[in-house]
């Protein structure tokens, strides 16, 4: 992993978002020193909503499927290589996720997450606020139209835990 010092010599290091911390505020609430950097989308690569998450619902995932028709848009942080502890334990890195890199041109290498096979289930759905953050990150970075119409015609599931949805939604109402 590529690794730049700061002005304040903190090394960073480069995260690719593509599920529900596409949205800044999403991701600042648990690396707070994330700034996005810009945008990618990549191609021969399938977004997909079938990693099994710890509550049980759909999580985002990268498919590779070497088509070109496929592309997956997402955004490129730059974080504190300090915090990635954080981002790990968030994401539950070796337990559903594993560490993946990816050179973007321009950008350097970037770490991301990719589901463990163990965890992928195609018989699951995400929850509402779940994908609601997916869709909302993909606004915030101004993602195709299409590709928005992709992510709207997935199916959902009602959280029934009021608490957690109340807190994943307040990300989405807050300034």
């Amino acid at each position: 992993m590529r690794v730049r010092k700061q002005n304040n010599n903190m090394k960073t290091v480069h995260y690719l978002a593509y599920g529900s911390n596409l949205h800044p505020r999403r991701l600042q609430r648990r690396v707070p020193s994330a700034r996005v950097i810009g945008t990618v989308g990549l191609m021969g690569r399938q977004l997909k909503f079938h990693k099994r998450g710890q509550d049980a619902s759909a999580k985002c995932n990268i498919l590779q499927t070497g088509k070109t028709s496929d592309v997956v848009y997402a955004a490129i942080y730059e974080m504190y290589a300090s915090e990635r502890k954080i981002l790990d334990q968030a994401e539950g890195l070796n337990r559903g996720y594993s560490l993946a890199q990816i050179e973007i041109v321009g950008q350097g290498t970037a770490f991301f997450y990719v589901a463990e096979e163990q965890y992928i289930d195609n018989n699951i759905l995400p929850f509402n606020w779940y994908k609601e953050l997916v869709i909302a990150g993909s606004r915030f970075h101004a993602f195709p139209e299409t590709y928005l119409a992709q992510i709207n015609n997935i199916n959902v599931m009602p959280d029934h835990d009021e608490a957690r949805q109340q807190h994943h939604m307040a990300i989405l109402s807050t300034p």
